[in-house]
């Protein structure tokens, strides 16, 4: 005896990929025997994805047709070609809905990618369209490049060329040529020699000009020109400044060192005259520093100078005071710009730090199951000021009888420190509130050290008053007659299990379904546990040949010994029939 197989049918593939020029996309279903003496019927339908109908695909829907001479049928689907550039594909789905003849075999469904063929825009330009160089300067750097879009995988070539203006030859080396933008290279400079003379003139300016070789799509060159001028030697710009804008120094350092230096720009051959002034704040004059004027030069041989500050010392327990330097010069340089030229100079007090450690929380609750309760302090104000500060701390139970000791240590890296408080120290299921008492002190006097609060209360409670609410997953479920195996869970739905292992009773009830004709009885218990917290059961779908009403029902009930709460503690179980 042959025994031929049912015949079923599916989608050729789950995935298809077409350009956008392409036109049009073919996708083939096919019975997967020729074992068949019936025609075969199979509805399709397309449905919009990232991909929208009608902007970039036709939709369509119809039915596919099998026989035993053609076990495979296609559908043409239009592909629409814009001018929209995507940057990423844009799919839709075919799917195959109902079948006459024949079941439905994986895949059903097939998704279709359409590529984009669109060209990215692109900008490429100038990255300057300004550029002031001095005289005494050796070249000029002009760059140009992509400036916003995609150059994708496009190379794109680019003539360049130098046109004198107020500037000529004599005050630059003209340059041309031709550089390659890519993905690899987008962006390229050149260098254009700048030449010195003797002569004192104004500011004189030449141009750099780009363009892009033959005709390319989608590129935008803007701007496409930079003016370069060249400044004479006696008004190169130059900036001086502070090094520094804010000092922290110790009453007891005895001086500060404040130094200036060309921040950027050159000197040029000129000698800068440059003063450096104390301004009081709120740090005196005469009694926590000492005034100080200086004035010193910067040349092309000395770019920097610096002066030392005095600083002096007292008795007095005083907090952090500053005072100002102002730098400045007594004479008028054309292209000279002092930045910054103000600094804060502030002396820190020598006595000792000021410091405050406290508890982050004075009161906290857990329950008998739980291994510890974290409890923390940490630097609540002033500094530890690079000092290692050891803090004990004790636990008592309501008896006062020490459970727990220890020391924490703080310092400049560890400003939090933690002690994880044993729960298990206390009576496990006592109906009672226990509590357990922290406090800290300091191992050795610190000068400066305040602890506030220093005391906290950890209190126990027991597992079984905390509230649980357990239930269901769902209240009803519709299946297949088909489907074979059902999953029904039992979930937490609210609460704390705390430790606790809650037993489920579960088992199924009879209704327009029956056992063991419809579906196979099933009962028992689930474990759920703070580890566990889902747990789920199996029902068997009986699949049988009798023509029964569309639809049957049964339902799965649930129960519990423990003390917890139950809901949703029925679920509906309906059974479709296939016959």
């Amino acid at each position: 005896v042959v025994v031929v197989p049912d015949p079923t049918v599916r989608l050729n593939t789950s995935y298809y990929s077409v350009g956008e020029g392409d036109g049009s996309i073919e996708v083939c279903a096919h019975v997967t025997t020729d074992q068949f003496n019936n025609t075969i019927q199979a509805d399709y339908v397309t449905s919009a994805g990232s991909a929208s109908d009608p902007e970039d695909y036709d939709g369509v829907s119809g039915t596919l047709s099998f026989t035993s001479d053609a076990t495979e049928s296609c559908v043409t689907i239009t592909v629409e070609d814009d001018s929209t550039r995507e940057s990423v594909p844009e799919c839709f789905t075919v799917a195959l809905l109902d079948v006459t003849g024949a079941d439905f075999e994986e895949p059903r469904i097939a998704t279709v990618c359409i590529e984009d063929n669109d060209v990215l825009p692109v900008t490429i330009g100038m990255e300057q369209t300004e550029y002031t160089v001095g005289e005494v300067d050796d070249y000029q750097l002009v760059c140009f490049g992509v400036l916003s879009g995609n150059i994708d995988s496009r190379e794109i070539v680019f003539d360049y060329t130098t046109a004198s203006g107020t500037a000529d030859t004599s005050d630059y080396s003209s340059r041309s040529g031709e550089v390659l933008i890519s993905e690899d290279a987008p962006v390229q400079c050149v260098s254009v020699p700048i030449r010195s003379d003797s002569i004192t003139e104004s500011e004189q300016c030449f141009t750099f000009e780009i363009t892009a070789r033959g005709s390319t799509s989608g590129l935008t060159v803007s701007p496409s020109g930079a003016e370069i001028c060249i400044t004479d030697l006696s008004s190169i710009p130059i900036t001086i400044g502070l090094k520094k804008t804010l000092y922290n120094v110790s009453e007891d350092a005895g001086s500060v060192q404040v130094c200036y230096q060309v921040m950027s720009g050159k000197t040029a051959t000129r000698s800068i005259s440059m003063q450096l002034r104390t301004v009081q704040g709120d740090a005196t004059e005469g009694e926590d520093y000492t005034y100080s004027y200086s004035s010193d030069s910067l040349d092309d041989n000395d770019s920097s100078d610096c002066d030392s500050i005095p600083i002096l010392t007292d008795t007095l327990d005083e907090e952090e005071e500053c005072f100002t330097v102002s730098l400045s010069t007594s004479s008028y340089y054309n292209g000279l710009t002092i930045n910054p030229h103000i600094g804060t100079i502030c002396i820190n007090d020598d006595d000792p730090t000021l410091i405050e450690i406290a508890l982050e929380k004075t009161e906290y609750t857990t329950h008998d199951n739980a291994e510890y309760q974290v409890v923390c302090a940490n630097v609540e104000s002033g500094s530890v000021g690079g000092r290692n500060i050891e803090i004990d701390y004790t636990v008592e139970d309501n008896a006062n009888a020490q459970t727990q000791n220890g020391t924490l240590l703080f310092s400049d890296d560890a400003t939090i420190q933690c002690v994880a408080v044993s729960a298990s120290s206390v009576s496990a299921g006592s109906t009672d509130e226990s509590c357990l008492t922290l406090t800290l002190s300091p191992t050795t006097t610190v000068t400066g050290l305040t602890i506030s609060p220093d005391v906290a209360t950890v209190c126990v409670t027991s597992a079984d008053d905390i509230q649980l609410t357990i239930g269901l997953e769902k209240g009803f479920y519709s299946t297949g007659e088909d489907s074979g195996d059902l999953e029904v869970c039992v979930e937490v739905k609210s609460g704390d299990i705390a430790g606790r292992s809650i037993s489920i009773e579960y088992t199924t009830l009879d209704g327009s379904a029956n056992a063991p004709g419809d579906f196979t009885e099933v009962s028992g218990t689930l474990t759920v546990t703070e580890d566990d917290t889902d747990q789920c059961l199996t029902i068997t779908i009986v699949n049988d040949s009798q023509d029964e009403d569309d639809r049957e029902c049964f339902a799965l009930a649930i129960s519990t010994s423990s003390s917890v709460s139950l809901e949703t503690t029925q679920a509906t179980i309906c059974v479709t029939d296939n016959d």
